[in-house]
């Protein structure tokens, strides 16, 4: 019974250890998914160099460089459980998430719409309570179904995003709420939403890499290392 009584304790003593390493591997793979974002957008601007309309070679090019977090990182991203963890783990997913939607608007302006979609759906695969990544990866669903002409889909899927999103608060005008550009009615989807040209004509794309990420620095990653088990 003491030798029990004395196991109990021992394994008491040791999960804030083990929560705690959980933690600092969290903030380690945070750190390596945001340098690895910053990277990706700096080979972006560098294959961009002298094209004013990048043809689709360059395009898929891009793309595979955001893929890389996705070919990097797995669900569920780090081990363990807890407020810390979990936030840990919606921040990576944020970073892993946001490049694949790079790399599904990547595809697009490559009329690869096929591709587009893959991703797009991937990331509403884990985005899970996440409303912020699911909304996006669900507008990059809408997007990737009108370049397949599938636009029945495409129409119910922005129903549904209409029904599913309230419109929210913009932190500030230049960042218009998305859902605010899906058109309400289908009779106006097909004029409004044609090709990813159109889009950009209209204006109505935004710059690859500002979808969700932040062109600062990542964060440097804490120095504490846990021992070895």
């Amino acid at each position: 019974m003491r030798l029990l009584r004395f196991g109990l304790l021992a394994v008491a003593a040791l999960l804030p250890l083990v929560s705690g390493c959980s933690r600092f591997e969290g903030m380690a793979t945070r750190y390596r998914a945001e340098r690895m974002v910053w990277e990706a957008q700096r080979e972006e601007t560098r294959l961009r160099i002298g094209k004013a309309a990048p043809d689709s070679a360059t395009m898929l090019k891009i793309r595979s460089e955001y893929q890389k977090l996705r070919l990097t990182f797995h669900p569920p991203f780090i081990e363990g459980s807890g407020k810390d963890v979990e936030r840990l783990r919606r921040d990576i997913a944020r970073q892993v998430g946001g490049a694949e939607l790079t790399a599904s608007r990547s595809a697009l302006f490559a009329r690869r719409p096929d591709l587009a979609l893959e991703s797009a759906r991937w990331v509403a695969s884990i985005a899970q309570a996440d409303t912020g990544l699911q909304r996006e990866a669900d507008l990059a669903t809408v997007m990737a179904l009108r370049g397949l002409r599938r636009n029945d889909e495409a129409i119910a899927a922005m129903r549904a995003m209409l029904d599913r999103y309230p419109p929210v608060a913009s932190p500030t005008p230049e960042r218009e709420d998305q859902i605010l550009s899906i058109p309400t009615r289908s009779s106006t989807f097909a004029p409004r939403w044609g090709t990813p040209r159109a889009w950009e004509r209209t204006g109505r794309t935004r710059s690859l890499t500002t979808g969700g990420f932040s062109r600062a620095a990542p964060r440097r990653s804490s120095s504490r290392r846990c021992a070895p088990g």
